[in-house]
């Protein structure tokens, strides 16, 4: 927002309130998701289904990296835009791509290029669709 506010570049008032409601959803969504995972690592949630995964990607990385974003992009360009959403379900999936890679890479990856915590993620007891499917694979093994 600091950026946007010193671009210059002043749109009309409508665009404003239109930019910043796209600002307060995406805080509300990235917080709601965030307040999930922790829920999830502290109740020690272990039946988690893909579909739990996707529902965090698209609150905790979709909506903050990807959706609002280019919505955001949308309204500078064209504060009259009254059809933000009709690229929401490609972002998410931009967004869901993106987190399942680096899941992957915090499990597998090089830690010069990854540039984050090796292992983190299953450390700190993160959901990941690599956990849920490793989960439901040692269930399955138990009940035979």
């Amino acid at each position: 927002m600091r950026l946007f506010r010193g671009s210059g570049r002043q749109p009309p008032p409508a665009t404003v309130l239109r930019i910043l409601d796209e600002v307060d959803h995406l805080l509300v969504e990235s917080l709601d998701g965030q307040v999930m995972e922790l829920g999830w690592t502290r109740d020690n949630r272990l039946a988690f289904q893909p579909d739990n995964y996707m529902l965090l990607v698209l609150k905790k990385t979709a909506w903050h990296s990807f959706i609002h974003p280019l919505r955001i992009g949308a309204l500078v360009a064209d504060g009259k835009d009254e059809d933000l959403g009709r690229f929401d379900q490609f972002r998410f999936l931009l967004g869901l791509v993106f987190q399942i890679i680096d899941d992957v890479l915090n499990l597998n990856g090089e830690s010069t290029s990854y540039g984050k915590e090796m292992d983190g993620d299953l450390w700190n007891g993160k959901r990941s669709l690599i956990l849920s499917h490793g989960l439901s694979q040692v269930t399955a093994a138990l009940l035979h």
